[in-house]
């Protein structure tokens, strides 16, 4: 299923006639870590997104993850000739569904770089998360990702 993602995604870029618009409109991908499986992200503001993914994890136990995250872009902290590669930071929750067990709920906060390739409509993210699981029981855990998207408008 990931490799049917991926070759409709990169078929998209090729028959893409869109404006470039990593840093607006809405983008689709896949991501791989924990969870592995599909990433979206909707742009609320020049600074701002709304994140989300939804996947299985690809260790120990079999589990399927959903989670959004509210993120904060900084575009300041480090210059590229060529692209852009903002950090960000923000806060979110997650439901983990574990087989045969009880699902989880937990409080996510991402931190990550976002590169926006130039003259693509597409990025390549990578972040680690801090997760404080609260149902049903406390637990600490770091999840991360890393992961490409297409952006369109």
């Amino acid at each position: 299923m990931l490799r049917k993602i991926t070759l409709i995604i990169f078929g998209l870029l090729f028959l893409s006639t869109s404006v470039l618009g990593q840093e607006s409109g809405f983008g689709i991908g896949v991501v791989v870590g924990e969870p592995t499986g599909i990433s979206l992200k909707l742009w609320r503001g020049k600074y701002r997104a709304i994140c989300g993914a939804a996947g299985w994890s690809l260790t120990g136990e079999k589990h399927f993850h959903i989670y959004g995250d509210y993120i904060f872009h900084n575009f300041e902290l480090i210059k590229l000739e060529k692209g852009k590669l903002p950090i960000y930071y923000g806060f979110g929750g997650r439901i983990k569904a574990k087989e045969g067990s009880n699902t989880e709920i937990g409080v996510r906060i991402p931190l990550g770089m976002d590169y926006f390739i130039p003259n693509t409509p597409l990025d390549i993210f990578f972040e680690l998360v801090p997760t404080l699981d609260v149902i049903p029981e406390t637990d600490v855990d770091i999840d991360f990702g890393l992961g490409i998207r297409f952006f369109f408008g």
